[in-house]
């Protein structure tokens, strides 16, 4: 831990409901359990400059959440890391820490006036851009295996949902004010798991919408769940096949159709020795023209031509997203450790 820069203190007692609306407000990260007394830190997330991939080096800043033995006085942290934190980060941080605890009902305590004005930090995105819905597919009237929606989320970087009933696992895409965007997934009931993209603005690039539809599918069929229906439906078949990508069928497993002449990226992976087989990450997206496009897309992309070469990802979820890879050797280990990377949602550099 590096050198604090703020710290917010809060009162109030929260149950695992307002805890994990809390978290998700504010973008934390937390394994910890509300009725395990030896836990404290209940949410982390690491500050970087821009919203696409964060340094894979140690030291970052970092908001962290704390809760006393007590569970109703808690504490909002700023790390410095190792480097300096810019005021106006550290001023946005306090506002969205400000807002985000008066909406679960939390008491500002300690030195300093709240900040009277609203603000979108206490909101989540609501309204959907993109919904695809998965289908159990085997005829049983019974909770979607567990394995399986493991899977999907891991290969969607979903951040594991507690507290609310049938959600399964959230990201948020953008968070940026004025442009919040929220990947979300939950189980509507025994055979239906539900994927959406939701917003609380308009002008989303469609690039980002079509490398989401990309991830998701991709997702869908690395956890053996056929797709039931997507909204709105993909319209320009063209352009979804452009990058080798899944088609949608219903009541039926992802497929990828025939791509003729032009290889798809899934095909480009699995050459073997051939010499047109790209051996970087950089070299995969040179051959789409995806070296300027949005991550999201070129997320996309890179995880359609994985699940094609991955069948096995279900029996593999306790690896994380090192189960979502293509085991040793179908890969070279530079372009292996680059598409973890990326997966991962940080850059190769340390």
């Amino acid at each position: 831990m590096g050198r604090p820069v703020m710290e917010l203190e809060f009162e109030g007692a929260l149950d695992v409901h307002r805890l994990a609306h809390l978290q998700k407000l504010l973008d934390l990260e937390s394994y910890a359990r509300l009725d395990d007394a030896m836990d404290h830190e209940f949410g982390h997330r690491r500050l970087h400059d821009g919203g696409g991939l964060r340094p894979r080096r140690a030291g970052l800043p970092s908001v962290v959440l704390y809760g006393d033995e007590t569970r109703e006085h808690w504490r909002i942290v700023v790390d410095g890391g190792s480097g300096s934190l810019p005021a106006e980060v550290v001023d946005r941080v306090r506002r969205e820490a400000e807002a985000a605890a008066r909406a679960v009902g939390l008491t500002r305590v300690g030195s300093g006036p709240d900040d009277p004005a609203p603000s979108a930090a206490a909101m989540l995105p609501e309204r959907p851009v993109l919904t695809v819905r998965l289908f159990r597919g085997d005829g049983l009237e019974m909770p979607f295996p567990s394995s399986r929606l493991s899977t999907i989320s891991t290969a969607l970087g979903l951040r594991p949902e507690s507290g609310f009933e049938g959600e399964s696992g959230w990201r948020h895409v953008h968070r940026d004010e004025g442009r919040r965007t929220l990947l979300q997934a939950w189980s509507e009931d025994s055979v239906v798991h539900t994927v959406r993209v939701l917003v609380d603005h308009t002008g989303m690039d469609p690039r980002e919408i079509e490398g989401l539809r990309l991830q998701i599918l991709a997702a869908a069929r690395l956890g053996h769940q056929p797709v039931r229906d997507i909204l709105p439906p993909v319209t320009s078949p063209a352009s979804r096949w452009r990058y080798g990508t899944i088609q949608e069928t219903a009541w039926g497993p992802p497929v990828r159709p025939d791509t003729g002449d032009e290889p798809s990226a899934e095909q480009l992976l699995a050459m073997g020795d051939a010499t047109d087989r790209p051996r970087t990450l950089a070299g995969l997206l040179w051959r789409f023209d995806l070296e300027d496009a949005p991550y999201e897309l070129v997320r996309g992309v890179v995880l359609t031509a994985v699940s094609g070469l991955v069948h096995d990802a279900v029996d593999r979820v306790s690896h994380g997203m090192y189960g979502i890879l293509p085991r040793d050797g179908v890969l070279d280990d530079d372009l292996r450790e680059q598409v973890l990377d990326l997966l991962l949602g940080r850059t190769s550099q340390a």
